[in-house]
């Protein structure tokens, strides 16, 4: 909160986000991005958890990282796919809502990042559940008796919704240049997207990273890496 009162502060006498120096907007970027990843993760796991919940029978319970439950009920099979579709319409909302923010305020980075971790997040996750059945999305995909070639259909829509993804939010990311002469050129776009999206991406990887840890290599430190790597390309 005292993050947010500072950033609304501020943004009343800052010159626009891709007018500051390379080192301010490189760390701003980073922190944002973040705090959008992990912001993104929890939401992923409680709407994993709250169906549940709901369900008798059921006893989720939501914890570090991850999620659990004790009881038996089938649909909480097709209830692990919950989250990804939550985080892919976290995505899409705050992707639309960028659209309401001023430009020139930190908020409005903040909106982009948590649109590129919803979408890359979810997106990623329905072509993983086609190749790892025990992934979320997989189990999800058990319980709709989905056919290979159905799993591989949707896993193949997914993977050509990723560059869509990044074309659209990558056009936001865009929308920030200080003027339209700084991305005139293909080298103004490019390196405007290298300050604002693509380095930031990277170097919040420790970051996250020390977040998820203690866990497994794979869910600590494979998959932060995946969704950063495919989202900065």
């Amino acid at each position: 909160m005292l993050l947010a009162a500072g950033f609304l502060r501020r943004s009343e006498r800052k010159a626009a986000l891709a007018e500051r120096t390379d080192w301010q907007l490189l760390v701003l970027s980073t922190l944002l991005c973040t705090i959008a990843f992990n912001l993104t993760f929890l939401l992923q796991e409680f709407f994993l958890v709250l169906p549940k919940a709901l369900v008798p029978g059921l006893n989720p319970t939501l914890y570090h990282n991850n999620h659990d439950w004790t009881g038996k009920a089938p649909i909480a099979e097709l209830f692990e796919g919950t989250g990804a579709v939550a985080s892919l319409l976290s995505g899409l909302v705050f992707k639309i809502g960028f659209d309401r923010i001023d430009n020139r305020s930190p908020l409005a980075l903040f909106a982009l990042w948590m649109a590129f971790e919803g979408l890359f997040q979810a997106l990623s996750q329905f072509v993983i559940g086609a190749i790892i059945p025990a992934n979320d999305v997989g189990r999800a995909y058990a319980y709709l008796h989905l056919s290979g070639v159905t799993r591989s259909t949707i896993a193949l829509v997914a993977l050509l919704a990723i560059p869509c993804a990044g074309i659209w939010v990558g056009r936001s990311f865009l929308s920030l240049a200080p003027s339209s002469a700084a991305v005139q050129s293909w080298r103004g776009r490019a390196a405007l997207l290298a300050r604002l999206a693509g380095m930031p991406a990277l170097a919040a990887v420790p970051l996250i990273i020390a977040f998820r840890a203690p866990r497994a290599v794979i869910e600590a430190v494979l998959l932060p890496l995946l969704i950063q790597l495919m989202g900065a390309a």
